[in-house]
């Protein structure tokens, strides 16, 4: 038996590893740029922020976007879906103001 994904899994996969390409490819252009344009000790601070940043959106993203997307897939109208956007929106608010203290 011969299996083939749907096509629009596909799609949807290289629309997902397409941005993480084009991110990773701006990141590291802006390194490169940076790494010539800045003193020693501006650069390691920026690297720094960078991967404070990557922290502090890794923490965001399993806190509140992983809880949204299974509370809002068993909602069973849009209301609902509204609802749980607004509640764990805020709340990623409120850690990136609190992480940013």
């Amino acid at each position: 038996m011969k299996f083939t994904f749907p096509a629009h899994l596909v799609r949807r996969l290289m629309l997902m590893i397409g941005g993480e390409a084009m991110q990773s490819g701006f990141h590291f252009a802006l390194n490169i740029a940076l790494l010539h344009l800045l003193s020693a000790e501006g650069y390691g601070l920026f690297a720094l922020a960078m991967v404070m940043g990557g922290v502090g959106l890794s923490y965001i993203r399993s806190l509140t976007a992983v809880p949204a997307a299974i509370w809002m897939g068993k909602s069973t109208n849009s209301a609902g879906v509204d609802a749980y956007d607004m509640t764990f929106g805020s709340a990623a608010l409120v850690v990136a103001l609190l992480m940013g203290l």
